[in-house]
């Protein structure tokens, strides 16, 4: 999954509201959901397995400011 187009998204539709096409965002979501969600339940998955050796090796993923 390429996450970098996903964050740029956000960053457009955060700080540049104004300028946001809702077609173009619409098209991604119905494009880009069904994908995004496998890579996240695989990560889950990942996450869950509860292998220590593993955990340490894995990047630290910053949490959401909110």
């Amino acid at each position: 999954m390429e996450w970098r187009g996903s964050y740029e998204m956000r960053n457009v539709v955060s700080h540049d509201y104004f300028k946001v096409d809702l077609e173009v965002v619409w098209e991604a979501i119905k494009h880009y959901s069904p994908t995004m969600r496998q890579a996240v339940q695989g990560l889950l998955l990942e996450f869950k397995d509860g292998d220590e050796d593993n955990q340490a090796n894995r990047p630290i993923v910053p949490r959401s400011r909110m």
